[in-house]
């Protein structure tokens, strides 16, 4: 009998402490552009944290190449929610960093802890930039802007002019995809507007944008090896004996 009732007093416990096991998450982007800086949020739930009394603190990390410049703030922080937020600033160089948080729940007499991570791609943008100007006399809002990609629509945004401004508009696209080569890059204005235009002209700004290695590395070789044979037989000329006169 007393073996029954130890058992009756004792399971409810260890029922419901596997019952409310520590889970996290860590969510951001996974696609960056160089030097671009982008909030990464963490949500744990469960654990003896979640209980009156309780706490969670969170460590992170970012690891990438033994260069990397990439920073996190706050690295460090608690919150009685469960929730947190840092700001990731990407590397200045393409790369793959990882983004690492050690969560910790507890109260006055227990803790458990899990660790989530995240890799995030960091690659060179192709930067898309116009300059826009107002020709009228007063003060536009609500100006529509739309970034095109070789036709493929990327991003459309709403700007303020005041009058006779000139503004630039900037968009940073990245993309695993991009093809190495020459793209076609486009922005296009309201066309209904009177007095909004491009400094070039016209509601329409197209430009052409070269991606991956110069398209004049491979020819690099040849004019190197050129310039060389150039000062050798510059070289050998200087040096020639004179002919000798005929008596």
């Amino acid at each position: 009998m007393l073996s029954l009732l130890l058992f009756t007093i004792i399971a409810p416990a260890t029922v419901q402490a596997a019952a409310n096991p520590l889970f996290a998450s860590l969510s951001g982007q996974t696609l960056v552009a160089t030097d671009e800086k982008h909030p990464y949020q963490v949500i744990a739930i469960g654990g003896p944290g979640e209980g009156t009394g309780g706490n969670y603190s969170f460590q992170f990390t970012l690891k990438g190449s033994s260069k990397t410049d990439g920073q996190v703030l706050p690295d460090s922080g608690t919150s009685k929610t469960g929730k947190f937020t840092v700001n990731v600033t990407a590397s200045s160089f393409a790369e793959d960093i990882t983004l690492s948080v050690k969560v910790n729940s507890y109260n006055a007499t227990s803790s458990t802890n899990i660790t989530k991570s995240i890799v995030i791609k960091v690659v060179k943008p192709v930067v898309i930039t116009a300059e826009v100007v107002n020709q009228g006399n007063a003060t536009l809002s609500g100006v529509h802007v739309t970034f095109y990609f070789d036709d493929v629509k990327l991003y459309n945004t709403t700007i303020i002019l005041t009058s006779k401004a000139t503004k630039s508009v900037v968009y940073n696209w990245t993309s695993q995809t991009i093809s190495n080569g020459e793209h076609t890059v486009r922005v296009e204005l309201d066309p209904n507007s009177q007095f909004v235009r491009f400094a070039s002209g016209g509601t329409i700004f197209t430009q052409t944008v070269w991606v991956g290695p110069s398209d004049y590395s491979s020819s690099d070789g040849v004019l190197i090896g050129l310039f060389v044979l150039l000062l050798l037989v510059t070289y050998f000329v200087y040096k020639r004996p004179a002919k000798r006169r005929k008596k």
